[in-house]
């Protein structure tokens, strides 16, 4: 058994290895010298509050960019250590998280979690926004992380609610959490305060209960939201997208289809197809563990809705503000972590009659969903850093990328002259560049009055 626990996890781990490679030749993008610039104009502190007071309510987000931007201390190897940070702390804690809710032992949950982990930035819509855009990560993956953590204490609560969940320091530290999850971005902190409202109003109309745990988690996520939603920065957002047609109807249309599509876009790939094969034959091999451990689960209706309120809640804000109702694709990317975390949890409903079939004919699911796992890698992001791996663009871009640094910096007239890109690999280059603003940005960083790019 544990030999083949091994394979699994050397498989895994061949999975992630392009990320954990393309992660050594990730370099910044313009926006993140703008933020680097921001804190040389007003210091740490003073950029926190310029940020607050004309850009955002992201109020942790805001401070993480000024304390911990590798650029801030002129540090490019930052960039490199961010997306094998987002890879690991996304790993470990899915893994407490399994070990928490389905009381497996650790090797299993790290098989698992790893195996989720693997899915998830195989199945980006967008790999570059969701990993390797520091501004991306900061924004996107530390809500992931803190929402992973609350669920997690959620799940402890419910499976143990007369516990040491009980103690008013548990109750403390978690509502500063759940204060802090508000303060990432707009997206994770709608949908996590409808989450909890949904719980709440649950506990208190079906269950005729409620607790004080649960209550300060809301209490806290709403005076994050009073936060946010008083941000100075609102106004200044208003002016600039005063010329928009903001049409809540519209885009509360395009939020539910956005989901559907993403889903759809999902499901199209044979990737998908064949994790979820192997996702259900293995829960019909622990039919009643799983059935034990999530017996606190509400009715499959109460699920479906709550599981639809979260996602709705979070995408909604992307797509309100987005230009022609247009969501940028490092929210799209958070969608497939929470489709990946619902499906897993919904797992629990299958019909026993459903899991008893699949459970005797444990092999040959086990052969078809193998086959299109790895049919569907091609497909998939794996297949697309792989090939720009091998090609060495990634590497090329990367070059000249740093190449462009060293001609600024070793630049000693008034106007510096680069040489434009010949590399534009998908895995790191933006999606969007705008020249203009990325040299306004390189201007000011590198104290230099003027850069040109050569035609």
């Amino acid at each position: 058994m544990n030999k083949n626990l091994n394979i699994y996890l050397a498989f895994i781990l061949l999975l992630l290895s392009p990320f954990i490679v393309a992660s050594f030749y990730n370099i910044p993008y313009g926006d993140d010298f703008w933020y680097a610039n921001m804190v040389k104009d007003h210091g740490k502190i003073g950029a926190v509050a310029e940020w607050y007071r004309t850009l955002s309510g992201r109020y942790v987000t805001n401070f993480i960019m000024s304390y911990a931007d590798p650029l801030v201390y002129k540090n490019f190897e930052g960039f490199i250590i961010a997306p094998l940070f987002c890879i690991s702390t996304l790993w470990l804690t899915l893994s407490a998280l399994l070990i928490t809710t389905m009381s497996i032992n650790k090797k299993s949950a790290v098989l698992l979690s790893g195996a989720i982990t693997a899915s998830y930035f195989l199945l980006m819509p967008d790999i570059r926004e969701g990993l390797f855009w520091m501004s991306g990560m900061m924004n996107y993956h530390t809500g992931i992380i803190l929402f992973l953590l609350l669920l997690r204490v959620l799940f402890i609560f419910f499976k143990e609610p007369q516990g040491n969940i009980l103690s008013k320091k548990i109750i403390i530290a978690y509502s500063i959490l759940s204060f802090l999850l508000m303060g990432i971005n707009e997206c994770i902190a709608l949908g996590w305060i409808g989450f909890l409202f949904f719980i709440n109003a649950y506990q208190i109309i079906v269950k005729k209960k409620t607790h004080l745990f649960l209550l300060s988690l809301f209490g806290a996520a709403f005076l994050g939201a009073l936060l946010i939603i008083f941000c100075p920065g609102n106004q200044h957002k208003a002016v600039e997208y005063a010329d928009e047609n903001r049409n809540f109807f519209a885009a509360l249309l395009n939020t539910c289809l956005g989901i559907g599509y993403y889903l759809l876009k999902t499901l199209k790939s044979p990737f998908a197809w064949g994790a979820m094969l192997l996702s259900i034959t293995v829960a019909a091999s622990y039919t009643d563990i799983i059935k034990k451990q999530l017996s606190f689960m509400p009715g499959l209706k109460s699920w479906l809705t709550l599981a639809f309120i979260f996602l709705v809640m979070m995408y909604f804000p992307a797509v309100y503000f987005g230009k022609d109702h247009i969501p940028p694709l490092r929210v799209s990317d958070t969608l497939i972590i929470f489709f990946i975390l619902f499906f897993m949890m919904s797992l629990k409903y299958l019909p026993e009659k459903f899991l008893r079939w699949a459970n005797n004919r444990r092999d040959l699911l086990l052969r078809i969903g193998v086959v299109l796992f790895i049919a569907g890698l091609y497909f998939s992001n794996f297949s697309l850093i792989t090939k720009e791996l091998a090609s060495k663009e990634i590497q090329r871009y990367q070059a000249e990328v740093m190449n462009r640094f060293s001609i600024i910096e070793s630049c000693e007239s008034d106007t510096c002259t680069i040489p434009s890109f010949k590399y534009h690999p998908l895995t790191l280059a933006p999606s969007d560049p705008d020249p203009k603003n990325d040299l306004a940005h390189l201007d000011k960083y590198f104290n230099r009055k003027i850069i040109v790019i050569t035609p």
